[in-house]
């Protein structure tokens, strides 16, 4: 009754909730009025642009003063309630209660209130912190790692299943936070409710609470979702920004709304009313079923899902007419076409002139992606290259060295994560809305877009629909001691950095280069005589058309089941398992695009943004400065091939560590041989050969891990498929000088066994090995890791000879921005008599020894 009195003595008049619902018929259907009240400030006039506010007369003012003064003695009265009741209060209040909340200023929105009580983190406190998903979980702090040169401290947390060392963004409190430390903008951890099911996410406060809302706080989450929560609750985050939010229209949305509060235009709906509300970029015909203050619960008719949406969303159609009257009446301004500042060129460094830590303040990073803040939808059309004239670039190397996920949203395609329960279950799915408004679901619908708007500077492998891989995720390395801007010297299409955050101490001299060196005795048929080529135009989507799809295909019947997998090779420009019989790319004899063209992927080189650092304990590495999708290309294994006896001799003076098998042959052949092992001959073959064969390496079938290349150790050929051994001695079959490979004979002294393949080639009996020694690329310097991340893969190219492919590594498995790059080296424990070398790669399958 105090905030009626105080009404009535500025000559106002008060009326309650109960007394506006208990009025007239109220407007018509779907109709938006205007309030003048600031307090109720739920909806406005549709078309109707909001004037700039009038000062308050002098009886507003008292007024206004009088509110004020009683807000604390209602803030107390709420938290009283709250802490009695044993839940949030569903019903409504007997009495109207007013809440005056006082919010940041529209010039800085994230500034911090001036009531707000700073909270303290303690090491071995229970917090909150968010992982790699969008859910908090519960964790320990367990110690706080001094700020680098980004000026940000770090925590380290302990959660259930591992260790995540976050910022104060994603670090949250387990208590419950005081009123007077929440306002509109205010960012907190919530949480979601569907059901019996609860997760926590973060969100802002969009809305204090009121009698209109029962009591209770309006939260926006990051995601798009937006939902009532009472204070029991929400948890406080360590640092206040809304500028963390990853989706950028949510970011956007979430900005807007909080530099325009308190004016907040609103539909007014009805129960049961029809209206149209976008979803996924389309229009869906869907019928109001509850409406609870800023909230309204929306059926699709189509699907009979049902959502809650906030009243001023743009995806009520009534609010999205309202968006675009607004716009129209807006004066056009002459402005360029894309708000993206490209950062000023690095000159590249020598690498013999180390920069010493006075000398580097921070390394250069590339500035944060901003989605365009106008938002786009689809009208119905038949999409052609005109959709992409107004991003089509006059230079088709616009945005080279950038992240290639990054690329699409530079030309103003949109990617959003939502959310759907499916069987009980939350599942994140990424959709890409094109510039034209059109939604893409499926990588198939993407491929379908490029070709009809014949798109020659976004490509296939630039998409990702993997939720979980974030194509701008914040990395920033230590301050360095050492630093290059690129030590390839603009050989490679993207720079290749290098750091040493532990000391100044440089990078080995080596020559680099991005491609295969022959040296004496060594020569590549790189002849088109030597190509089979194909004569597709579709981009090689039809794989029963493709030659070279088909060189593919074919060539898995020679693995153990004789079974061709007509799966294999590329999907969508990714590879997600090893082939040992390797991949044939589309080359220079085919006639499809090589811009379009879906089996060409290696040969365009080196894509993804690397970064040369020193290790801890193992030397210098290779990490991702963005987070790299399951199948994605890395690089190849370059460097001078050498013939087997020139190998010996270099090993000798030079050192065989980073020597690697060019044995695709071979790999190919024991993996046929081990599964014939397991055969047993029949005596009507009339075999008159003994041929006894070693038992495979356990880790090698059973694990199901067909590496087809490994790293070389002097003398030897470790293979991850086994080694046959024929008994007997002398012989033309055999592959001598490698692994311990015997020759073969039979009991007279003729070799009447099959041929081995590699002795079709001039009488061949050895491999060829990739020395990177002195010359060579970056994949010198991936290390090995007993649980790796990337996997090897035998790749055709330039050639069809079966003795050259491309080593080429993959990642089989998303990663982390940050994360080192490794490979398993398959070295025999104990194959090397007298030599022990221990492994260092720190996995929880670590096996000990690499020899």
């Amino acid at each position: 009754m105090l905030v009626r009195a105080t009404y009535q003595q500025n000559g106002l008049v008060y009326v309650s909730s109960s007394e506006e619902e208990g009025g007239g018929g109220g407007p018509l259907s779907s109709e938006v009025i205007e309030i003048d009240d600031d307090d109720d400030d739920d909806v406005i006039a549709v078309g109707c642009l909001v004037p700039p506010k009038t000062p308050i007369a002098s009886p507003l003012k008292d007024a206004s003063a009088a509110l004020q003064k009683s807000t604390q003695h209602v803030q107390q009265l709420v938290q009283f309630v709250n802490k009695t009741t044993p839940g949030p209060s569903l019903g409504r209040p007997l009495a109207p209660a007013v809440i005056v909340s006082q919010i940041p200023s529209q010039s800085a929105p994230q500034s911090s209130h001036t009531n707000i009580k700073e909270y303290e983190l303690k090491v071995g406190m229970v917090v909150l912190g968010k992982k790699r998903t969008k859910i908090w979980h519960t964790g320990t702090l367990l110690t706080a790692v001094p700020s680098t040169g980004d000026g940000l401290e770090k925590y380290k947390v302990k959660f259930d299943k591992g260790k995540s060392l976050l910022s104060g963004n994603h670090i949250a409190f387990t208590f419950n936070p005081i009123l007077e430390n929440l306002y509109v903008g205010a960012r907190v951890v919530a949480k979601y409710k569907d059901g019996s099911s609860e997760w926590l996410y973060a969100g802002i406060v969009a809305e204090m609470p009121s009698n209109k809302n029962r009591m209770r706080f309006l939260v926006f989450f990051d995601d798009g979702y937006a939902s009532y929560v009472g204070i029991r609750d929400l948890y406080p985050i360590l640092n206040r920004t809304w500028e963390d939010i990853e989706d950028a229209s949510c970011r956007d949305f979430i900005e807007e709304y909080i530099t325009a509060y308190p004016s907040r235009p609103m539909v007014l709906l009805k129960v049961g009313q029809i209206i149209k509300t976008e979803w996924e970029g389309t229009w869906w015909k869907s019928r109001v079923e509850e409406v609870e203050g800023s909230l309204v619960k929306i059926l699709f008719l189509d699907d009979k899902r049902s959502e809650w949406i906030y009243r001023g969303s743009t995806r009520l159609e009534p609010m999205f007419n309202l968006r675009m009257t607004a716009q129209e009446k807006k004066p056009k301004l002459l402005s360029p076409p894309s708000t993206y500042q490209r950062p000023q060129p690095i000159m590249p460094m020598l690498p013999n002139s180390p920069i010493m830590s006075q000398a580097v303040a921070t390394i250069p990073q590339q500035p944060s992606y901003r989605a365009p803040s106008d938002r786009v939808f689809y009208f119905v059309h038949t999409c052609q290259a005109s959709c992409l004239n107004r991003i089509r670039p006059t230079k088709l190397d616009l945005h080279r060295g950038k992240n290639p996920l990054l690329v699409p949203l530079l030309y103003d395609f949109r990617r959003m994560t939502g959310r759907r329960k499916v069987n009980r279950k939350m599942s994140f799915h990424v959709i890409y809305k094109t510039p034209c408004g059109l939604c893409l679901r499926t990588m198939a619908e993407i491929q379908k877009y490029l070709f009809m708007t014949n798109c020659d500077f976004i490509f296939l492998e630039m998409f990702c629909l993997d939720p979980y891989v974030l194509v701008d995720r914040p990395f920033h390395p230590q301050r360095p001691y050492y630093y290059i801007a690129d030590i390839t010297r603009g050989k490679e299409d993207v720079p290749l950095s290098c750091v040493n955050e532990i000391d100044n101490i440089p990078p080995p001299k080596v020559a680099y280069s991005k491609e295969r060196i022959p040296e004496d005795g060594v020569y590549i048929n790189t002849s088109s005589d030597f190509l089979v080529g194909c004569n597709c135009t579709d981009g090689c989507q039809d794989k029963s058309k493709c030659s070279c799809h088909q060189l593919t295909l074919q060539a898995t019947g020679c693995t153990p089941g004789a079974q061709i997998n007509q799966s294999a090779g590329y999907l969508n420009k990714r590879l997600d398992e090893c082939l040992p019989t390797g991949i044939y790319e589309c080359n220079k004899m085919c006639r499809c695009c090589p811009q379009k063209c879906t089996n060409r992927l290696v040969q365009h080189g080196l894509q993804v943004r690397l970064q040369l650092f020193k290790t801890q304990n193992k030397g210098w590495g290779i990490r991702c400065l963005d987070d790299v999708a399951k199948g994605s290309f890395v690089c190849i294994y370059a460097g001078k091939i050498l013939t087997d006896d020139f190998a010996d001799k270099e090993g000798l003076e030079m050192g065989d560590e980073y020597f690697a098998n060019l044995d695709h042959i071979e790999s190919v052949e024991n993996f046929k041989e081990g599964y014939e092992s397991e055969a047993h001959c029949s005596d009507s073959e009339g075999s008159s050969v003994d041929v006894s064969r070693m038992k495979l390496q356990p880790s090698a079938l059973a694990s199901g891990n067909p590496q087809v290349a490994v790293k070389s150790t002097r003398g030897l050929a470790l293979k991850s498929h086994g080694m046959m051994v024929k008994s007997g001695g002398g012989g033309a079959g055999g592959a001598g000088g490698q692994g311990g490979k015997q020759q073969g004979q039979s009991g007279g002294g003729k070799d009447t066994g099959p041929r081995n393949t590699r002795s079709f080639f001039d009488g061949e009996e050895s491999c060829y090995i990739i020395d990177a020694k002195l010359e060579g690329n970056l994949g010198r310097y991936l290390n090995h890791s007993c649980s790796p991340n990337l996997f090897v893969q035998n790749v055709f190219v330039d050639t069809h000879d079966l003795r050259f492919p491309w080593v080429a590594f993959f990642a089989s498995k998303r990663i982390r921005a940050g994360s080192e790059l490794t490979w398993d080296y398959n070295y025999e424990v104990g194959s090397v008599e007298g030599k022990v070398l221990l492994c260092c790669c720190g996995s929880t399958e670590c096996r000990g020894r690499l020899l």
